[in-house]
């Protein structure tokens, strides 16, 4: 048998109020990582737009 989530949460102290709290936490910053790694993207993305806008109305 394994050691279970359940049998770890008993042993250590640790309430399930606070795994959840815990939990909710991570998530939200997983979340917010999410939300900032996809402005960067579009940021670079409108730069290089930008950049290769330029070159093109300098070249002709």
């Amino acid at each position: 048998m394994s050691y279970s989530i359940e049998q770890f949460i008993l042993d250590s102290g640790i309430t399930r109020a606070e795994v959840d709290e815990a939990k909710a936490r991570m998530l939200e910053r997983m979340h917010m990582y999410g939300l900032k790694e996809t402005h960067n993207k579009k940021a670079h993305e409108k730069e290089e737009l930008a950049l290769r806008t330029h070159r093109n109305t300098s070249s002709s």
